[in-house]
């Protein structure tokens, strides 16, 4: 863990309102132009969020949500890390690396064949870096067309 941080901890969400999830989600993927789960229906993340399979971990860092990560158990041989990252005010003093490092450890207690993922140019300039650091390879590259839409306040 970070020296320069105390009071960290990590809690598996059971059930989550779509209204902290949202939260969480915006912290984290805002800057970066995250839009794919604001385009789903209350009911469509509700099945998603609340489904035992989908593991969603929040890093509190004195009781505040420093960032979160979910990861897709429903291919007991593959999971998916869906999203992972940090709010803005937590990124850059090594907390990344802790908590990815973190979640890493807790897939592979389930013992899955393997831990996947997908990263963009929408995802923190560091985070394919850091994937790679952790221990992921990069399999393939593609380009897609993506929406990116923004809140209105």
């Amino acid at each position: 863990m970070p020296n320069q941080l105390e009071d960290v901890e990590i809690i598996r969400l059971k059930n989550p309102t779509v209204a902290f999830y949202l939260f969480l989600y915006k912290e984290v993927g805002q800057e970066f132009g995250w839009a794919d789960r604001l385009l789903k229906t209350k009911d469509e993340l509700l099945s998603i969020i609340q489904n035992p399979l989908i593991n969603i971990y929040v890093l509190y860092v004195g009781g505040v949500p420093a960032g979160y990560a979910e990861v897709d158990c429903q291919n007991t041989s593959e999971y998916f890390l869906t999203f992972f990252g940090l709010v803005p005010e937590f990124r850059g003093i090594g907390l990344g690396k802790y908590f990815l490092r973190w979640v890493i450890g807790k897939v592979f207690e389930d013992n899955p064949n393997k831990l996947s993922l997908d990263t963009m140019d929408q995802d923190h300039p560091a985070a394919l870096h850091n994937y790679l650091k952790a221990g992921f390879v990069i399999v393939d590259e593609r380009i897609e067309k993506q929406t990116v839409i923004e809140e209105i306040n």
